[in-house]
């Protein structure tokens, strides 16, 4: 059975037929299943809607359906260290992920790694999600730039690549003079990472090693670490929480970080497309529960009714209340960006990269625009050498054309029709999620300031979406 009109005609009345009205009520139930986890799925970098197969790699995930599958990313950050020739089956006993588990037995902790590693570790494990960023234009440049411009800073160095993927950073490194690299990469993508930094610098200049960046033991402490740790709007992911564990128990006091800041930003923008396309899907989905109601009760005798604003919440939450992955243009944006948050990653610390408290913004609108939400996005810097090289800036902004990691979109449940004049402040808020660490909560609080009102307190809106 493939459709629901298959499963209604063959649920008609006939001669000793309750036999079958059961065997099709359980289809039903099987497909309704089916639906809630097949879902389109789109990929978290490139918005790409992922095949049947693909999915079923994140099925185990609590997804958004914008941002799924998860960008799974461990990489080199969970289990421990062993040789690449070895890989061994993964230690779901390591206590790696057990820090984030609060109170649990020994089950629910086993069960919590799991979860965790098909919701983040698992499609970095395959060539077509490598793939997706290393055809990243922007995403290499900037990598490519910052270190084979600088060779002063890796001349003669030891370099640890964490979460190395396909070992491309590894393999810059190499070629600008430095003395050893060590990729780290805890998926078994370490086995092609191993033949590709083979095939391309000389034996012996990269070891790469398969297990947890947290707890690998190197020699001694490294002079530089490089790392392509950003999550969608910079922190989702918190990959960010183990560099920093790394680079405090590896990285020597005078050492580098590739890249070396890394700065947030939120603005008010106007998605007329991507918001009409979220308002119908909601539309249909809520015009799609009463003909099924009615179906259902008038050929099964059950009457689902007593349901209807609950269906309707859920369909609001799943396409309103959660970030969408998107690609906006410049003539997008209304107002000014706000810088909302700028880490130093020589000297941020765990509980800086938490989430972002109550940032101030205020967007000036210059013409008159419906706004239908906001976003954020961030940009990311790289140290300079004594050769003057330009420094190096990785932007995702949509000023900065097309990267995988896009922006993330935050929908209004309704547009706010904005006139020239009008001011847009407020305060947002990012928290992390209480379901899993790797995902946020976004709330934002805001007035409508009308130009030429002298109102004395417009009325203020509030919003929460899923980060997932």
């Amino acid at each position: 059975v493939t459709k629901p009109s298959d499963i209604l005609m063959a649920a008609r009345p006939q001669p000793h037929g309750l036999g079958k009205c059961v065997i099709v009520m359980a289809s039903l139930a099987i497909y309704l299943t089916q639906v809630c986890r097949n879902r389109p799925r789109v990929s978290v970098r490139s918005g790409i809607k992922l095949d049947a197969k693909q999915a079923s790699r994140h099925a185990s995930c609590v997804q958004s359906p914008q941002n799924s599958p998860r960008r799974s990313r461990y990489r080199g950050l969970i289990g421990g260290a062993q040789p690449v020739d070895k890989p061994g089956p993964i230690n779901m006993d390591d206590s790696a992920v057990m820090r984030y588990v609060f109170e649990t037995n020994g089950t629910e902790a086993v069960e919590a790694k799991k979860r965790d590693f098909d919701c983040y570790f698992s499609s970095y494990a395959y060539l077509y999600h490598q793939k997706e960023m290393l055809q990243d234009e922007s995403r290499m440049a900037a990598y490519h730039g910052a270190i084979m411009s600088n060779p002063a800073l890796f001349r003669n160095k030891t370099v640890l690549d964490v979460g190395a993927g396909t070992g491309v950073l590894s393999i810059w490194a190499s070629k600008a003079g430095a003395q050893k690299v060590y990729a780290v990469e805890y998926t078994d993508m370490a086995k092609f990472a191993k033949r590709i930094c083979a095939y391309n610098t000389p034996p012996g200049a990269i070891e790469v090693m398969q297990g947890s960046a947290e707890k690998i033991e190197l020699p001694s402490r490294v002079d530089v670490i490089v790392s392509e740790w950003m999550g969608m709007f910079l922190l989702r992911e918190s990959m960010l929480d183990s560099l920093i564990r790394v680079r405090d128990r590896l990285l020597k006091p005078d050492g580098l970080l590739f890249p070396s800041t890394a700065t947030m930003l939120w603005s008010l923008v106007t998605a007329e497309t991507e918001h009409s396309n979220a308002s119908s899907e909601l539309n249909d989905a809520i015009r799609s529960w009463r003909p099924f109601t009615g179906t259902v009760s008038s050929m099964f005798g059950v009457n689902l009714e007593v349901l209807d604003k609950e269906f309707e919440d859920e369909q609001i939450s799943y396409y309103m209340n959660q970030s969408r992955w998107v690609q906006l243009t410049p003539e997008d944006i209304v107002g000014y960006p706000m810088e909302i948050k700028s880490l130093d990653l020589n000297t941020v610390t765990l509980k800086d990269v938490r989430g972002v408290e109550k940032a101030r913004f205020r967007f000036e609108v210059e013409s008159e625009v419906n706004a239908t939400g906001f976003a954020g996005w961030f940009t990311t810097h790289f140290p300079t050498g004594p050769d003057e090289a330009p420094p190096v800036v990785l932007s995702t902004s949509p000023e900065a054309g097309t990267t995988h990691w896009g922006q993330q979109y935050f929908p209004l449940r309704e547009p706010m029709h904005l006139f020239a004049g009008d001011i847009v402040e407020g305060v947002m808020d990012m928290q992390r999620s209480n379901q899993t660490h790797r995902t946020y909560m976004v709330s934002a609080t805001w007035k409508v300031h009308r130009a030429g009102e002298n109102a004395s307190g417009p009325p203020e809106y509030s919003k929460r979406w899923n980060m997932e």
